[in-house]
């Protein structure tokens, strides 16, 4: 169980059923292993952020970015997260560019219209 705090500002206590995120990660890397070099860590880290990203029923990644870092996650995505600059010199917490790719094509949805990513460095 994870206590997180939504983009309301509501408290919850976040609870997983570890076998179906078994099976969903075992789906992701089975699907994406040889188009993006997925090892088996990086679909487990994958599996969480899409099933964030659909169980806050979220639009866009940058919804799903602020609530891992309003809930202090990002440790949980060593293996996707990077610091993302689209100008300004800033760099902002985010996924590197293959997953984001990848969760666009999981989920059918498109990239949507922001600023373009001018760098994007694994931390």
């Amino acid at each position: 169980m994870i206590k997180i705090i939504d983009k309301n500002g509501k408290e919850t206590i976040w609870k997983k059923n570890n076998k179906s995120l078994r099976i969903q990660k075992n789906i992701i890397f089975q699907k994406y292993k040889e188009k993006y070099s997925l090892s088996m860590n990086c679909a487990k880290e994958l599996t969480e952020y899409i099933s964030i990203f659909k169980d806050n029923a979220f639009k866009e990644h940058h919804e799903v970015n602020t609530y891992i870092d309003m809930n202090n996650m990002w440790d949980k995505f060593h293996n996707i997260r990077s610091l993302n600059d689209h100008g300004y010199s800033k760099n902002i917490k985010g996924i590197q560019p293959k997953y984001f790719k990848l969760i666009c094509e999981e989920l059918k949805i498109k990239g949507f219209e922001g600023a373009p990513l001018i760098k994007a460095m694994a931390y």
